[in-house]
């Protein structure tokens, strides 16, 4: 069994995006005044836009996860991490392009393929070795559960979450909405979508403030359970901890989350490479 739930985060942003294009297309055959529900569609595409970055990352970590564990199929993380980029790139530029869903579902179709537990020709010293697989499987399991020492990064994520969507969202506005003839076109075909972006940069950003002491106390907190546990690694108290006050900084130079966002996500790469899943 792979101890990885980065799937979701594969197949979330193609899901959106086809329930988005088929509302929309739906829409466009519906006459009469538009109404909030009309919102939507254009909200699941322009929501699979922003997590085009999370589709990536997902797709590599996800694809390390499985080639790590004891599954029969061992796939490429660099080829499908690549994938990941090229795909959403090529089907923005080509416009309406299904690329995105192809690779994604081309990826989960073969990570969940079921697998045949008696195939012919398997012998009972191959099962044994199968069962003994599995029982350091399972005790592999049971140590990371064991090493679930702090939730706490859960803040640390959010924040660095909401500053990717920002970082995604806020040139998109520009380039959507920054030039006259694209603000003309968009609010001339699909107005939701010029209604929409900015309201997702707004909250984006006003998740971004409010998170300001969540990332720090978080942070810190975390670094003291993690420091506190068994797992064998120590992070360094004053380091995370300038960190942390750092980012307080933001509420009085905003500019100061350029080094502190980026040092979080350091972090929590760190973390899930020496901890494991929380």
């Amino acid at each position: 069994m792979v101890d990885s739930d980065w799937w979701v985060g594969v197949a979330l942003p193609p899901l959106l995006e086809v329930v988005g294009l088929l509302a929309l297309s739906l829409s466009d055959t519906v006459d009469g005044p538009p109404t909030a529900l009309d919102v939507l569609p254009a909200a699941f595409v322009l929501l699979s836009l922003v997590l085009i970055p999370v589709f990536a990352i997902a797709l590599y970590v996800d694809a390390r996860a499985v080639a790590r564990s004891a599954e029969t199929w061992t796939p490429d993380p660099r080829l499908w991490g690549v994938a990941g980029v090229v795909a959403p790139a090529v089907g923005l530029a080509l416009v309406d392009s299904p690329l995105l869903l192809f690779v994604g579902s081309a990826y989960l179709l073969r990570r969940f393929r079921p697998r045949d537990p008696s195939p012919a020709g398997i012998g009972p010293d191959a099962h044994e070795a199968v069962g003994e697989a599995d029982d350091r499987g399972a005790s592999a399991a049971s140590g990371r559960s064991r090493e679930r020492v702090s939730r706490w990064y859960y803040g640390v994520a959010l924040t660095v979450a909401a500053f990717a969507v920002l970082a995604v969202a806020v040139p998109l506005l520009g380039a959507v909405l920054g030039v006259s003839a694209n603000a003309e076109f968009v609010y001339e075909t699909i107005p939701t979508v010029g209604v929409f972006l900015p309201l997702v940069v707004l909250l984006a950003l006003v998740a971004a403030l409010v998170l300001i002491p969540v990332f720090s106390v978080s942070l810190y907190l975390d670094v003291r359970a993690v420091r506190e546990s068994a797992v064998g690694w120590t992070p360094d108290r004053r380091i995370w901890g300038v960190v942390a006050g750092v980012h307080l900084l933001n509420v009085l130079v905003p500019m100061t989350w350029l080094l502190s966002v980026p040092a979080g996500g350091y972090y929590l790469w760190l973390r899930h490479r020496r901890v494991g899943r929380p």
